[in-house]
């Protein structure tokens, strides 16, 4: 008899291929260990061979044990390991790898497939944890079940023994590559000090956003792009290289906040996004909170902070004046004026972006150095005159759509009149589009009904509908088309 044989962990003798059986049970510590009571009414069994069976094929698990146990070999990775670790380690992975595969586990078995594992190292291990926790659509999925044994046997047999340690290591190691698990959480035992990754669940938590919003945000970001990261069940995001862009959102403002801050027009602002030159920090429309204030600031900061002191002429336009005038864009604008090559000046009554004027002289000779793709295509368009077109919308008083315009509350290019050589604002097609847009008058809204304009009057006096007004001045004749909603429900 084979003094190794009493190692828990031995199943089958090498030599004869024959599976061991319990000889005796006995529960007494001191009759359990007295083998010559024992040995003797099993004499003439063994001595006969009626206990002999079937032969089992010996598996590379046994044939490692044996070697190991009786000769003090071996060759696998597992020699860095105790062999009541590595034997109790085999049998946990082999129970998960025949589980996965729908397999009832035996004991047998079980050894066998986790040997076949874990004798080839670190590796091999996180590989196969991997492919257990792989579902049949290709995610990983972020759960314990697949490992139900491994668990047991690191977290709840054996939790402090330092047999287990590096095992415990390289499966937390496997794990940490993806699964979301927060800072102060226990995995295999460790406390886990850094966030990894994300799930959508936490990163609403923490920015304090509908779970259902922030997924709408992280897919347009492009975020679970299947090209960058794995994907997982639930998905996950890497929390590190987003924590600053998630940091940022609660404090996202409107875009009303930023045309405020920057100190321009609605005209303005918009021109300053359809060239790039603003862009919504979060790519989704569903969001209205999408912009972040420090780019505002930081624009108007570098433009202002070149603005000289010197009063701008008669020939100074606004950049968005400018731009319509003279077909450039505003990036190139803005960027000469950033680098010094080209004057710009403050507006004495305004703040901000729309203060800032160039003048027009400047721009000519600025344009005859720059290249082809910076200037616009500028359509031959009909233009009319703002005084001509307030009387075209029923103002008394047109001088209000002429201030208007020249106010930048509504698009408009100054010219030099052909005929008196005087300067002049004009709408073209475009800029009266615009205007209709956000503004109107009674007249307008009594061809709209249908009714005579005395019955609008009468009905804006009603509601108490008052014009629209900026600071301390007022546009007579001309009204928010916001504003008078309720008046055009009602005819």
């Amino acid at each position: 008899m084979q003094g190794h044989w009493l190692c828990r962990g031995v199943d089958i003798c090498i030599t004869h291929q024959q599976p061991l059986v319990p000889l005796w049970t006995e529960g007494n510590p001191v009759r359990r260990e007295d083998m010559g009571a024992h040995l003797r009414p099993l004499l003439l069994d063994l001595t006969s061979m009626t206990a002999k069976t079937e032969c089992v094929a010996v598996s590379a698990y046994d044939a490692w044990l044996d070697k190991r146990l009786s000769e003090n070999q071996d060759l696998t990775w597992l020699r860095t390991q105790t062999s009541f670790a590595g034997m109790t380690m085999c049998l946990a992975l082999g129970e998960d790898i025949l589980w996965h595969q729908s397999l009832t586990p035996n004991d047998r078995a079980a050894k066998a497939a986790g040997f076949g594992v874990i004798s080839s190292g670190p590796d091999a291990i996180r590989a196969t944890v991997r492919s257990l926790l792989r579902r049949d659509d290709g995610t990983l999925t972020i759960s314990k079940s697949p490992l139900k044994s491994l668990s047991y046997t690191l977290v709840e047999a054996y939790p402090d023994s330092m047999e287990f340690d590096d095992f415990r290591q390289i499966i937390r190691d496997e794990l940490m590559t993806f699964w979301p698990i927060a800072p102060g959480d226990t995995l295999l035992g460790q406390v886990v000090e850094t966030r990894r990754f994300h799930t959508i669940a936490s990163a609403a938590e923490e920015t304090g956003l509908h779970k259902g919003l922030l997924q709408d945000i992280l897919v347009a970001e492009g975020v679970f792009d299947p090209t960058q990261c794995q994907q997982t069940h639930p998905r996950t995001f890497d929390a590190e290289a987003y924590a600053a862009f998630l940091a940022e959102i609660p404090h996202l403002v409107l875009g009303s906040d930023i045309m405020t801050e920057l100190g321009a027009t609605e005209t303005e602002f918009e021109a300053l996004c359809a060239e790039g030159v603003l862009r919504p920090y979060l790519k989704t429309a569903k969001v209205l909170n999408r912009w972040r204030r420090a780019d505002a600031t930081a624009l108007r900061e570098t433009l202002t902070s070149r603005l000289r002191k010197k009063q701008a002429s008669r020939n100074a336009d606004t950049l968005l004046m400018t731009r319509r005038a003279l077909g450039v864009r505003l990036t190139a604008l803005i960027a000469a004026i950033q680098d010094g090559r080209l004057a710009a000046f403050r507006h004495d009554d305004q703040e901000g972006f729309h203060a800032i004027r160039v003048d027009r002289m400047d721009v000519e000779a600025l344009i005859k150095t720059l290249p082809p793709d910076v200037l616009i295509d500028r359509p031959e368009t009909k233009v009319i005159s703002a005084s001509v077109f307030g009387k075209q919308i029923g103002l008394v008083e047109p001088k209000y759509m002429v201030r208007l315009v020249a106010t930048g509350h509504s698009p408009g290019t100054e010219i030099t009149n052909s005929v008196t050589k005087r300067k002049q604002w004009s709408l073209a097609e475009d800029d009266i589009a615009a205007f209709h847009k956000r503004f109107t008058t009674t007249a307008l809204l009594a061809r709209k009904a249908g009714v005579h304009r005395r019955t609008i009057t009468s009905q804006v006096q009603h509601h108490g509908t008052q014009p629209f007004s900026a600071g301390d001045e007022v546009f007579e004749g001309i009204y928010l088309l916001s504003d008078v909603q309720e008046i055009m429900k009602t005819n």
